[in-house]
This record gives structure tokens, sequence and C-alpha cells, in this order.
């Protein structure tokens, strides 16, 4: 029995992922690059203060395996197979498996995210604790949903796609669930496109993986536009 929150990390499988940025990397650097967003978002996990465990639901659990024993986690972390449809499927698996062992809370947290920062996810996990029931969302700046805190963990059906930020809004605010939004500049910028690219550089983040492994690529995407690096 557990009433410490999860923390949950959908993967998508590697060659798959990030379709958007094959036109300016190649499918090795698109690898590279997404192995470094999930090891900053691994790091900030990492180091956040709560007590909370993790569970990471792989699309390609060996692929996943490999970037997770380049750090080492001092969190209780589950690897899982993701063997859902879709990505709501999934999350509300894993979510109804957390409700059933008692876990308090589930905190869902994309993989593209490498300005998150530890502080980012202890804020969160301490307004829920003060919390019975309610659901915390982090948009993106397209109006998606970076981070979403379910407490319990089956109190909202996850329904990502376009514009979910406001339909998990109106979906809780229908169902009479308190809604917290939570912003900032370390959880807005989700990693899609050449566009995401450039104002993460521009942020000039360079503490983080992803950071270094751009500024690594011999060329500058930036000013690119559209064409293909090779």
């Amino acid at each position: 029995m557990s009433m410490k929150p999860l923390l949950v990390i959908p993967v998508k499988r590697f060659e798959a992922a990030k379709s958007r940025l094959s036109s300016i990397l190649r499918p090795s650097e698109k690898q590279k690059l997404i192995e470094a967003m999930l090891l900053d978002v691994l790091n900030a996990v990492n180091e956040a203060k709560t007590e909370f465990d993790v569970a990471v639901i792989a699309q390609n659990v060996d692929e996943v395996q490999r970037t997770l024993d380049e750090i080492n986690i001092s969190k209780t972390l589950w690897l899982l197979e993701d063997k859902e449809n879709t990505l709501n499927t999934s999350i509300a698996s894993v979510a109804k498996g957390a409700a059933k062992i008692f876990y308090s809370c589930v905190l869902v947290i994309h993989d593209d995210l490498p300005l998150l920062k530890p502080k980012d996810i202890d804020y969160i996990l301490n307004i829920a604790k003060q919390k019975a029931r309610c659901v915390i969302l982090a948009p993106s700046r397209t109006k998606g949903t970076n981070l979403l805190l379910l407490k319990p963990p089956d109190v909202l059906t996850p329904n990502y796609g376009p514009n979910s930020f406001e339909k998990h809004k109106s979906q809780a605010i229908k169902e009479g669930i308190e809604v917290i939004e939570y912003t900032s500049e370390t959880t807005d910028l989700d990693i899609d496109d050449v566009s995401d690219l450039c104002m993460f550089l521009k942020r000039k983040p360079k503490k983080t993986q992803t950071f270094t492994f751009l500024k690594s690529l011999p060329y500058n995407f930036c000013s690119m536009g559209k064409e293909r690096a090779h």
C-alpha cells in the first residue's frame, strides 16, 4: 500500500517520435535528441525533493532501458511496456492501477520538456498534498498539457490531443473538480518542431543534455528553414 504520488513518464518509440523534426535532423540525430530530452526530464525527477515513485511507460522498453542506464535514479522506478493503442488509454490504465494500490495522485510528465526543473515537480506535488481532490494543469505554449496531476489518480479521464489543456480544464470543471493552473517558462516549452528548438536555444539552458547535444551539431538548423539536414 502506498500513499505517495506516482510520476508517470510516457515514452514513444524513438523512431516514431518527433516526426516534424525529420526535415532537419537525420534519424540518428533525432534519436539522440529524444534521448537527451528524456535524460533532462529524468534528471529533474531525480533531483526533486518530494518523495514519490516513478513509472516510465515505454513503447520500446529496450531503448529506454539503455537511456536509464546512463543515470543513477534514486527514486523507486518501474519501466513498464506500453501495450495500449493510444496515449490516453496508456495513462488511464496506469492511473487506474495507481488508484488500486493507493497512490495519492499521479503526475504525468512528458519526455520532451528539457527545461523542466525539480522545483516545478516539488511545487505541484506540494499543492496537491493540500487538496483532497484536484486536477493541476501545466499548459504548453500551444495549449497542450505538458504536466497533468490527477488526485485521486482516477479522478479524470485523460484527454490528450489538440487543445488538450482546455479539454482537461473544461472536463474537470464540468465534473466539479477543482482545477489549478501552473504556468512556468520551464514547463511551457515542449519540443515538437524547429521553432521549439530555436526558442529552447534562445533561453540558453547550458546545463541540459539537450543544449549540449544541439550545440554539438555541425550546422545551424535555426537558419535552415525546412531544409533537410543531409
